[in-house]
């Protein structure tokens, strides 16, 4: 029973890692967060690639016009605004500057009473939960794709 004690602490000595500001950090934590977000990548990817293949294989509903239809009477104008950057810059860029300025902005405010250790870093609370919001919206942008 002894040995085994000894042996149990040796091994939390070893797991146990020191980080920047003298705290400890196990790997276990580190292979816990790796694991959440291997998961998060590997959802968001599936979903992705579910689009792709829709995408591919669906075709368009097809459906006919009317001649007299007022629209028709005007010749055709490229956009002067690219769909990609409208996505880009208004549908993508403000939400997550949004997002992130909100959480910096709460992580300030709000206090942790455990920081979160990666490895031997300190992870800011607002980081985490940006990381969860951007996540989210993420998801949600992938699956309205759909």
């Amino acid at each position: 029973f002894i040995v085994r004690q000894v042996w149990v602490s040796i091994a939390e000595r070893r797991r146990a890692m020191m980080t920047s500001d003298g705290t400890t950090a196990t790997r276990n934590d580190s292979r816990r967060i790796l694991v959440r977000v291997g998961i998060d990548v590997a959802i968001l990817c599936a979903v992705g690639l579910f689009m792709q293949i829709f995408l591919a294989v669906a075709e368009p509903a097809r459906r006919g016009f009317f001649c007299d239809d007022e629209s028709l009477r005007y010749p055709f104008r490229e956009s002067t605004v690219a769909s990609w950057q409208l996505w880009w810059v208004i549908a993508t860029g403000i939400p997550l500057a949004v997002i992130f300025v909100t959480e910096r902005v709460r992580g300030e405010v709000k206090t942790v009473a455990e920081p979160l250790q990666f490895f031997r870093w300190q992870v800011p609370f607002w980081v985490v939960e940006a990381y969860k919001s951007v996540g989210m919206f993420g998801f949600g942008a992938t699956c309205n794709h759909v």
